[in-house]
């Protein structure tokens, strides 16, 4: 059943028929999951995904392992999503800056859940992915040990502007929960929105 659900998702995202993905939700959150996790990845979550209410309605298996920091890039908004109602984040390298988020590790059988909400298509054509999920090297909290996590990037299409109120205050009080640095919080708040 798991494959026929991928195979409708990604025929959907494929048509680029964005307006049903609310639909494809009810579909996605119908079928059953795997008594076991098996194999799984760490993901890199610095958008409205630091927010624990997000991460649960789209990946309920998902565990936070902690906090890091991505040096050297900054964050940028260059894409518009008709879902968040504004422009959503993304990073760009940026010598001197950094990019504070949660590292969760996520199932492998949550993750084509979480590529489809994020707009990406693992084995499609690139050109209709919404988003990059590239590998990053971050550095833990506390520390300078180096781990290797998934982040996505929206693919900049020139259509950026401001992000929605709703969407930054979703990565505010998820930063907060994680215990963000209060710099990068205060980065944050301050933010321009619509």
């Amino acid at each position: 059943m798991l494959r026929a659900n991928v195979g409708e998702t990604r025929a959907l995202t494929a048509a680029g028929n964005h307006t049903q993905r609310w639909e494809q939700r009810l579909l996605w959150s119908s079928w059953k999951r795997p008594l076991c996790c098996g194999h799984s990845m760490i993901y890199f979550a610095y958008r409205s995904d630091l927010s624990p209410a997000e991460m649960m309605a789209r990946c309920p298996g998902y565990r936070s392992v902690g906090v890091a920091r991505l040096p050297d890039h900054r964050l940028v908004f260059r894409r518009f999503s008709r879902l968040q109602r504004g422009a959503v984040a993304g990073f760009e390298s940026s010598t001197g800056d950094v990019v504070w988020g949660a590292l969760y590790e996520i199932a492998d059988h949550e993750l084509p859940i979480l590529h489809h909400q994020e707009g990406y298509l693992a084995e499609g054509p690139a050109s209709l992915n919404e988003a990059d999920f590239r590998e990053v090297t971050v550095v833990r909290l506390g520390g300078s040990e180096a781990v290797k996590a998934h982040a996505y990037v929206p693919v900049p299409d020139n259509t950026g502007g401001l992000p929605s109120r709703a969407y930054v205050d979703a990565m505010i009080a998820g930063a907060a929960h994680h215990g963000l640095p209060k710099a990068w919080i205060v980065s944050l708040q301050g933010l321009k929105a619509t």
